[in-house]
């Protein structure tokens, strides 16, 4: 009989400890919006250029459908395998970001005049690594520790982009190479992120624009001069 409410007590409280991690991992804060719109200013802004986005470039490494497994609709069965299709929105979060960069804070804003030339955005390369080797100690001890704030995994991303300049007779006239930038993100009950991925990818692409802002601002006058 004692045995029997131990093992009753213990089914209870890991049914309590698994609930009380959904709550906490769905608690976990969401991506900044604030982070679509780039701050960091060039002193003196470059004549109006037209912002172009090498989508082939960035679609190589993040296609636009991410194919996951999955038990639920919509799906495709594949033999004994299912799986699910979802939109990726890196590459559209990091088109908005360049375009508001080029707008705001590279280029003087000029809607309806003549344009100086273009400016395109391209990737280097990118990776993303999920780093959880906790998760074994903490199902041992019954994931209390993550219920205290220990993290149940993180997730780092690294990227390095390219944006060259060219004048209206389509002549390159710059070309800049952030250095690789990382940025590692903890997902934990309370305090964590739920999308870490996407916040990382975001923090790093917006630190490499920021570096080739300073390479531009550095190159100002002879930039200047050639799109005149």
């Amino acid at each position: 009989m004692y045995s029997n409410k131990i093992t009753i007590s213990f089914r209870i409280l890991k049914k309590m400890i698994a609930v009380a991690l959904i709550l906490g991992v769905y608690s976990c804060r969401s991506t900044d919006i604030s982070l679509l719109h780039p701050k960091t200013k060039i002193e003196t802004l470059l004549p109006a250029l037209i912002p172009t986005f090498d989508f082939e470039s960035f679609g190589k490494r993040f296609p636009h459908f991410l194919t996951i497994g999955s038990d639920s609709p919509p799906s495709i069965a594949y033999g004994s395998f299912t799986v699910l299709t979802k939109n990726n929105s890196h590459v559209a979060d990091f088109n908005i970001i360049f375009q508001r960069d080029v707008e705001e804070n590279i280029c003087v804003y000029d809607t309806y005049g003549q344009k100086k030339g273009t400016i395109m955005c391209s990737l280097i390369d990118a990776r993303q690594v999920d780093k959880g080797w906790w998760l074994i100690p903490s199902s041992c001890l019954f994931f209390i520790p993550n219920l205290l704030g220990m993290p149940l995994g993180a997730s780092e991303s690294e990227m390095q982009i390219e944006v060259t300049i060219f004048d209206d007779q389509h002549h390159l006239v710059g070309k800049y190479r952030s250095d690789v930038h990382k940025k590692k993100t903890y997902v934990a009950a309370y305090w964590g992120y739920s999308e870490p991925e996407t916040r990382n990818y975001l923090i790093v692409f917006t630190k490499c624009m920021d570096e080739i802002k300073r390479q531009i601002a550095n190159d100002y006058h002879r930039l200047s001069t050639a799109l005149q």
